[in-house]
């Protein structure tokens, strides 16, 4: 069956096009436009508007092989639609306005910094095509169509009904433009606590500043530091936080699950019974803790970029308590979608967070290895996945990954080199949903 990959590469054939060429073209790297060809990336919805746009071929056809060919009433993106005062930029502008919230609070809520997004709504530089894909993940009312091209409505009239923004906090809250009271819930809990906005920040290591942002609107507090004071504070039901739902404080019960963990972040006496890279295992009364680095929603492009650099010692730490333990390096990442989710028992779920021991490298081959395990994180030269590696072909040295998924077309089978490969985990926790 014909793919989209095929399907793109027919069509730069038939126009004499090579991926360098479409890469220039469209501001996608050439880079992401190469795994696209291969079948290694699934291409975003805006990389796809804009490849369509470009080539003027039809979005269902290249996706699905369904209807015309050629596009049908779709205009070439130019630069001045893409950027400038008269572009992509100012129609961003024009939705965030609309939904009056700050530019300093959508820039948070894309993981961006407010001056990188001002630059953009001010026409002063492009958006990237990452950060436009991110744009449309958080506002689920926001036309594709109106964003790439200036065609059409503003707002998707068939999803205007879901209102406000998915913005990627602990626990997947919908916040609208109504109920950005976040930071005066949070500090409802402080003032119940009669904590200082400074021992806040003294206990949790959060600039004052930044925690001052946050109290004032200015600034949403992201899913890494979500974590970080759900765990530092037990006792806060983070739901409440989020939405305003349920009571402000966890009961008895809810308080002694997260119980070890809150001996680890306050004591911090616990003893090292091993360390490797920056995994440590602590031992509990009964138990032990795993702490590992944690690639966490917004980490992924910048740990592959810089992986084996000064980043290191920055990445943020994940904690989980074990009944027992192997020895070795463990990292845990974010899963942002639901590649792995068939509805079983054996899913995981999306905003799952994931954490695996780290298989050596003469073992990724082994079929026993790939038997034992069932799901693996998977560290490339240029991607994370959490898949199960089905079978290793010595032929052309590659490991076939399969999702749980049955939507393949979202989530086909690939077959990565073991040469593009750096790490390899076995999933062996896996934190749901959070």
């Amino acid at each position: 069956m014909e793919t989209l990959p095929k399907r793109l590469q027919s069509v730069l054939d038939e126009q004499g096009m090579t991926a360098y060429a479409l890469a220039k073209a469209t501001g996608i790297s050439e880079a992401t436009i190469g795994r696209i060809l291969r079948g290694v990336n699934n291409p975003s919805q805006a990389s796809i508007l804009m490849i369509c746009a470009e080539l003027n071929i039809g979005v269902d056809w290249l996706k699905s092989g369904v209807g015309e060919k050629k596009a049908t009433g779709e205009r070439k993106i130019t630069t001045i639609d893409v950027g400038g005062r008269n572009g992509v930029g100012a129609r961003l502008n024009a939705y965030i306005d609309a939904k009056g919230i700050k530019p300093s609070q959508f820039a948070n809520y894309i993981g961006t910094t407010a001056q990188t997004l001002v630059n953009i709504l001010m026409g002063v530089s492009d958006p990237p095509v990452a950060l436009l894909t991110k744009a449309i993940q958080v506002s689920p009312d926001l036309s594709f169509e109106w964003l790439m091209t200036g065609k059409g409505e503003m707002i998707d009239g068939e999803k205007s009904a879901m209102g406000g923004f998915n913005t990627g906090f602990v626990g997947q809250a919908n916040i609208t433009n109504l109920d950005l009271r976040d930071g005066d819930r949070l500090f409802e809990y402080f003032d119940s606590k009669g904590l200082s906005i400074e021992e806040v920040s003294t206990y949790i290591n959060i600039p004052v500043q930044k925690l001052q942002a946050i109290r004032n609107g200015d600034e949403l507090i992201d899913v890494n530091m979500g974590l970080h004071i759900s765990r530092s504070y037990p006792d806060l039901n983070y739901e409440w936080v989020q939405t305003g739902e349920g009571d402000m404080m966890l009961s008895k019960s809810e308080i002694k699950k997260s119980k070890e963990l809150r001996e680890y972040i306050e004591g911090k006496s616990l003893p090292v019974v091993h360390g490797i890279h920056l995994t440590e295992i602590r031992k509990l009364a009964d138990k032990f803790l795993i702490v590992a680095p944690l690639v966490g929603e917004f980490d992924k492009s910048e740990y592959v970029s810089t992986w084996g650099t000064k980043y290191y010692p920055e990445i943020s730490q994940f904690a989980v308590s074990v009944d027992s333990i192997t020895l070795g390096n463990y990292l845990s990442v974010f899963v942002p979608d639901d590649s792995m989710d068939d509805g079983s028992s054996a899913s995981i779920s999306k905003r799952s967070i994931v954490l695996g021991k780290e298989i050596a490298r003469p073992d990724w081959t082994h079929k026993s290895v790939l038997n034992r395990y069932k799901i693996f994180i998977i560290h490339t030269t240029n991607d994370i996945l959490v898949r199960k590696i089905a079978s290793y072909d010595p032929s052309s040295n590659s490991l076939r990954c399969e999702s749980y998924n049955p939507d393949k077309t979202l989530y086909p089978t690939i077959d990565i080199k073991v040469d593009d490969v750096r790490e390899i985990f076995n999933i062996e926790v896996i934190t749901k949903n959070l």
